[in-house]
């Protein structure tokens, strides 16, 4: 099973930009640096980009060949502040521990996001950000590899985020390079803080 998951997403990753995703570092290029969790990191680009200037990043992600990319990346950039350390769901994470929590393109199976999310807003500082970029529902309809049940809408994020201050929360259509994805796409973006 973790054989055949790490070669679909080791192909999947051949397409992706090796810059981060554009929502990602539009928001991180102006918060001051500190300590960051990216969940189900996949693509190095994003935890190298942000290690890069200066953030202490932690990367979570079940495949073994994304680890490696994200590895060999950061070395050729100079970077030692990313580690890469396996699934979220299973780890245990101090509380109040990241000044950023960023889910960028997360899909986790519907009788476990709510709890994984939980955890994640219980490690998130009074006074740090949560920060989701997703393909919507109806993105299901439009060619996403994604099952339905598996994409977001902006229901269900308020409904898993309403213990936090809620500063950006909507849907877009994006088209054209995206920085690790590319083409048209109908995405939900969330920009949280936790008071």
């Amino acid at each position: 099973m973790r054989e055949s998951q790490d070669n679909k997403r080791s192909k999947k990753d051949e397409t992706n930009s090796d810059r981060p995703d554009v929502f990602f570092r539009s928001f991180i290029e102006g918060v001051q640096p500190g300590r960051m969790l990216l969940p189900a990191g996949g693509p190095a680009s994003n935890a190298v980009f942000a290690a890069s200037l200066g953030w202490d990043v932690n990367v979570f992600d079940f495949c073994l060949d994304a680890r490696k990319k994200t590895l060999e990346m950061a070395g050729r950039e100079g970077v030692k502040a990313v580690n890469y350390t396996g699934y979220i769901e299973f780890h245990e994470l101090e509380e109040e521990m990241y000044d950023v929590i960023a889910l960028i393109h997360v899909y986790l199976e519907l009788h476990i996001r709510s709890f994984v999310n939980k955890k994640l807003i219980s490690s998130l500082k009074r006074g740090g950000f949560f920060l989701i970029e997703a393909f919507a529902g109806e993105q299901a309809d439009s060619g996403s590899d994604k099952p339905g049940p598996m994409l977001y809408d902006i229901a269900g994020i308020k409904e898993d985020f309403q213990g936090l201050d809620i500063e950006t929360l909507n849907q877009t259509e994006t088209g054209g390079d995206q920085g690790s994805y590319k083409g048209k796409g109908r995405l939900v973006r969330m920009v949280a803080l936790k008071p």
